[in-house]
């Protein structure tokens, strides 16, 4: 591409995946904070995780809703300074100061769904064709004003390049795995995108 977008790994809970994703040139990786999710991670994986690593900006990542006292304190623990939050959840009060990314679904693109967020992260489950048919205009115009992400379900890279191209989105979310096996995954679909994108 002729411009760089930036990326964004959700759900990194190995050292696989991080290692990867951080040579590769990602710009954050996320970690799940959420107890009952299966690739949930501790503070004391995370700053184990980050430990290993330079490059990125990491995340913490929730779908439920989330108190000052424990983003104060995987802050503490991790040094993260960003959050990212799912759909349904209100805003983090401003005194937990962090930048926030927040799930947003093309349909339900407001100006109040939109206040106080810095990134703004398309999110569907749609086919690409419609999304490009029936949500394209509403996306481009916050591409506008806002550094926004894309989290669609990608079916090969030439989608990606079209759709970031025609919205004029600044990110793409990719998603973390589990291993094949300990230390080994198949990241040559990954490569492509990468390679695409940066």
């Amino acid at each position: 591409m002729e411009r760089e977008i930036k990326v964004k790994i959700n759900g990194v809970f190995n050292l696989t995946d991080a290692h990867y994703f951080a040579a590769a040139g990602a710009d954050y990786l996320g970690f799940c904070i959420d107890e009952n999710k299966p690739d949930f991670c501790n503070h004391i994986k995370i700053k184990e995780i980050i430990s290993w690593l330079e490059g990125p900006e990491y995340v913490l990542e929730t779908q439920n809703p989330v108190s000052d006292e424990k983003i104060f304190f995987y802050k503490e623990e991790t040094g993260i300074q960003h959050l990212h939050i799912s759909e349904n959840i209100p805003l983090i009060p401003l005194s937990a100061d962090v930048k926030t990314f927040k799930d947003i679904a093309p349909e339900n693109c407001t100006e109040m769904a939109l206040h106080s967020i810095d990134y703004p992260v398309f999110k569907s489950s749609k086919s690409i064709k419609d999304i490009l048919k029936y949500d394209l205009e509403r996306i481009q115009t916050v591409c506008q004003s806002k550094d926004c992400f894309l989290d669609f379900i990608w079916e090969n890279v030439e989608d990606i390049l079209e759709v970031l191209d025609k919205t004029g989105a600044k990110g793409l979310v990719l998603h973390g795995s589990e291993e094949i096996k300990t230390g080994y995954k198949d990241f040559e679909w990954m490569d492509e995108v990468m390679e695409m994108v940066k």
